[in-house]
């Protein structure tokens, strides 16, 4: 079944051809060599071309493969072939999987008509991001930034300084990180053979920077 066509209103309709043809072997599986070509740029469309036929008599029909989605059985040609479904797509892979041994298929006209029901140049409205504490603290981060939320800092600032405090008890004499100074629960990675003493000193050392605006 056909999909459902874009209202005329809203639809953007062009024809695009393709771009590139790209030859390839043959393939055990299919009668003869096939091609592949590249469009240039994305399209949602409806594919069609002519094939004909070069030799004697065309006494079976031709079965063709299409990448993306569709293989169809042409009993006769000369003819024009039109895809019905709507594809979206860039590059075509066009196989011959069987036809009549007396003659060879002949592609033509290869054309997609492209369909969309937004234009390429169709602006996209701003869409702001929402101020939640569902995605994580690098965007609160930039939401703060973005608008100049100073009193969310001075608020929050009196934490930042006393989880870095806490950080910084694990540091021994030599300035080297050790877990085992403190009980408390630490987490890093799960991986059990993971270094966790060098990757939390990283954490510090980037928590320090951070307190000094650097």
């Amino acid at each position: 079944m056909a999909d459902q066509p874009v209202p005329e209103d809203q639809k953007v309709d062009k024809d695009v051809k393709p771009k590139v043809v790209i030859t390839f072997g043959p393939d055990e599986a299919a009668y003869s060599r096939g091609f592949v070509l590249d469009f240039g740029s994305h399209n949602v469309g409806y594919v069609s071309f002519h094939l004909g036929a070069e030799g004697l008599n065309m006494n079976t029909p031709a079965r063709l493969r299409l990448t993306l989605g569709e293989v169809i059985n042409v009993d006769w040609v000369p003819t024009d072939v039109a895809i019905p479904r709507r594809h979206a797509f860039r590059p075509l892979r066009v196989q011959t999987f069987d036809t009549s041994p007396k003659c060879k298929m002949k592609f033509g006209g290869i054309v997609t008509r492209s369909e969309s029901a937004v234009p390429p140049d169709h602006p996209v409205e701003p869409c702001p991001v929402p101020e939640t504490n569902d995605d994580g603290a690098k965007l609160l981060r930039r939401i703060n930034a973005a608008t100049r939320d100073h009193d969310t800092g001075r608020e929050l600032w009196q934490t930042v300084l006393s989880s870095t405090k806490a950080a910084l008890a694990y540091i021994g004499e030599e300035g080297i990180f050790s877990r085992g100074a403190w009980s408390g629960w630490k987490f890093l990675d799960w991986a059990k053979e993971l270094d966790r003493d060098a990757g939390m000193y990283g954490l510090v050392i980037l928590g320090i920077a951070g307190l000094d605006g650097t």
